[in-house]
């Protein structure tokens, strides 16, 4: 007899996060009807289902690959109000995304810290100095003058003091703003993590193949376990699409006509190898061959540079960098900063992600909106489209709202929201980041075995890729490790070698992703 938790689920144990439970998952939900279904492991369903499970619904997780897979790890890995925002005159869109990025500061601190950001001001740019002066001081009112710090506003000199790099023809002076930083990834895992400790079910590679149906409405869905090949019905009482860039194509396996709701833009970043372009500060620059908005942030020792947008069509799952990205980002860097000479050899990887954006009638990609909608093409099923990372949050309680007041019969048991005041605690037994930047060779074992047992990971990539973020923060990509992790993974899980071999050939291909545009 499976125990139940507090929110009516069935539990197998809020410390046993473990891979080895994935087919336990998928039985459990299948025995068991659910309150919700969600479909999608990035960070607008994860916080939907730790938000969900917190108001004491039967709720639980699908996502196809990994969690955070897609465009949730692959941001600018920024929590910010959206200064350029200002430039569209989409105030409400900051506001909300100011009082969101005060709320993480709060309660999601181990992963979201505050990030000073320097704007240099030139001759010739459409942003003169007054202008950027006004930006940030509306910016500062709209999160209701309670930002981590204040703005400044710098003359050229003072500019030079601080940014000695920087480069000097044009320059007039800059203005100082705050944002926030975030480990992207391990905040999505965090969130997922708390849904399971709040007695919600979660379970990567696990595949949503079609929708159960009855008397024209969703009724659950149907589960392939991508590593076991089994599948499973799940009954629930609502369907909730959180699949980002898959959000039409998840549509689609309702009904291959319905009408698509997104548009598709390709972001491309880079990482610079640690000491190049090293930074104390973040950067906000306009890029001089076309104007755009362009990131330089410290991130994870290391540098990240970026980003591009561009319309992106076709299967989000191929979206890859390519070398005119990767020249963009360089010019941009070197043309600010002419001394540094950054070449191709001081990348240490590059990753491209996709923003599903609401389609609208701009023609530019950067115009389009980043507000978020919430729409049902059926009855039982609800889809949660647009926004931006740092609004995950409000997102997810968007969702659980939306389904409370659709559904009369949850309205007496149902919790208040309460993901804006309780804190998301940290599960690893390091300090926060610690475990996702290259451990000391005597530790990783059991940082790969802490993966694997707590934070469900079930193959190389898995350990590898996001837990341990060695593809982007690591000039090899992890290749060192990754003939041990198949072992330590074999071990625990009962792989054949045929497996361990296949999910060494999977992760030397995505090495190979991790230098698109570079070789």
């Amino acid at each position: 007899m499976v125990p139940k938790s507090s929110s009516g689920n069935p539990s197998i144990g809020a410390a046993t996060f473990s891979a080895a439970l994935r087919l336990d998952v998928l039985s459990i939900c299948s025995e068991t009807p659910l309150d919700v279904a969600i479909i999608g492991g990035g960070i607008t369903g994860a916080g939907c289902l730790r938000d969900a499970a917190m108001r004491s619904l039967r709720a639980a997780l699908f996502e196809r690959e990994d969690f955070a897979v897609g465009t949730s790890s692959r941001s600018s890995k920024l929590i910010h109000g959206g200064l350029r925002y200002l430039e569209t005159f989409d105030w409400g869109l900051v506001f909300e995304a100011s009082r969101e990025r005060k709320i993480l500061l709060k309660t999601a601190s181990p992963w979201v810290q505050p990030l000073p950001f320097l704007v240099p001001v030139y001759r010739g740019h459409r942003w003169g100095l007054p202008a950027v002066a006004a930006g940030v001081w509306l910016y500062d009112l709209l999160s209701a003058f309670r930002n981590v710090g204040h703005p400044s506003i710098y003359s050229r000199g003072k500019t030079r003091q601080l940014e000695p790099e920087l480069r000097r023809e044009g320059l007039i002076g800059s203005v100082l703003y705050y944002d926030a930083a975030v480990h992207d990834t391990a905040l999505t895992l965090a969130n997922v993590r708390s849904g399971w400790d709040q007695g919600g079910l979660a379970c990567n590679h696990a595949e949503v193949t079609r929708f159960l149906e009855e008397n024209e409405r969703v009724t659950g869905v149907v589960v392939r376990d991508r590593l076991s090949g089994k599948s499973f019905d799940i009954r629930a009482r609502w369907v909730v699409n959180a699949t980002g860039p898959w959000s039409d194509l998840t549509r689609a396996k309702l009904n291959p006509s319905l009408k698509k709701r997104l548009r598709l833009t390709k972001g491309v970043h880079i990482i610079l190898a640690p000491r190049r372009l090293s930074r104390r500060r973040a950067m906000l620059l306009l890029a001089p061959s076309d104007g755009r908005v362009t990131f330089v942030i410290p991130w994870c020792g290391s540098t990240l540079v970026g980003t591009t947008e561009t319309d992106f069509e076709g299967d989000p799952a191929t979206v890859c960098p390519g070398r005119t990205d990767v020249d963009y980002l360089l010019d941009t860097a070197n043309y600010y900063f002419p001394n540094e000479k950054l070449l191709r050899a001081d990348i240490v990887s590059v990753f491209a992600g996709l923003r599903p954006l609401l389609q609208d009638e701009h023609n530019l990609p950067s115009k389009v909106s980043r507000e978020h909608h919430l729409f049902s093409d059926r009855p039982g099923l609800l889809t949660i489209a647009g926004g931006k990372y740092t609004t995950y949050r409000r997102m997810a309680e968007e969702t659980v709202d939306w389904l409370a007041a659709h559904t009369p019969e949850w309205r007496s048991r149902l919790n208040p929201c309460r993901t804006a005041e309780d804190s998301i605690r940290p599960t690893s037994p390091a300090s926060a980041l610690d475990l996702f930047v290259s451990p000391p060779p005597d530790e990783f074992r059991s940082i790969a075995l802490h993966a694997i047992e707590r934070e469900m990971a079930a193959t190389v990539s898995d350990v590898l890729g996001r837990r341990l973020s060695l593809l982007l923060l690591d000039r090899q990509h992890g290749s060192g490790a990754v003939e041990n992790v198949a072992q330590i993974l074999r071990e625990r899980l009962g792989w054949t070698s045929d497996e361990a071999a296949r999910q060494v050939r999977e992760y030397r291909e995505l090495i190979r992703l991790a230098r698109s545009g570079l070789d």
